[in-house]
């Protein structure tokens, strides 16, 4: 079972157009990213470049929505994980997103698929993109968690590794 999340989904759909299923199974989308984006991340380019450790922190805000789930060092411990990661891999991404179109792969997805997307998502509304990732797949299966943020792995663990564990048993 191939698990992506956010920005993670573009790379897991990529792989299949390139690689194919023959290796996997099924597929599980969580917290998906606009199938055609087209959008703007300049302003989000130029914060990350002028003050990486307050974009962070005043975007993990949006990460979680604000769930009563998220305690003050959880908070601490996002934006650290945050900063780990690679700031060009992180503007790469970015700019692949604001130029990326996954529809035709999307549809060409052939493994069992789940989408799984909150409903309080304040990075990547579920409407814009949880919503049309599954009605794009064939067959896929869509859950809305309600109350979810972007980072359901955070706000939601629980529900999110039985939904993943019983679909990958299934």
């Amino acid at each position: 079972t191939l698990v992506g999340f956010s920005m993670g989904n573009g790379e897991a759909v990529r792989y299949l157009s390139r690689h194919g299923s023959s290796r996997i199974a099924r597929l599980v989308m969580v917290s998906t990213i606009p199938p055609q984006s087209g959008g703007n991340f300049d302003a989000f380019i130029a914060a990350l470049k002028q003050d990486r450790p307050t974009f962070f922190a005043k975007g993990v805000t949006a990460f979680t929505s604000g769930h009563p789930a998220v305690s003050p060092a959880m908070t601490d411990w996002v934006v650290a994980q945050f900063m780990r990661s690679s700031p060009k891999g992180i503007i790469e991404c970015m700019r692949s997103i604001a130029h990326g179109n996954f529809e035709a792969e999307l549809r060409a997805v052939t493994v069992p698929t789940l989408v799984l997307h909150g409903d309080n998502d304040q990075v990547n509304p579920a409407e814009r993109t949880g919503k049309k990732v599954a009605e794009l797949i064939p067959g896929a299966t869509l859950k809305i968690y309600e109350g979810g943020a972007h980072g359901l792995p955070i706000t939601h663990r629980d529900r999110l590794t039985r939904d993943i564990l019983d679909f990958s048993r299934a």
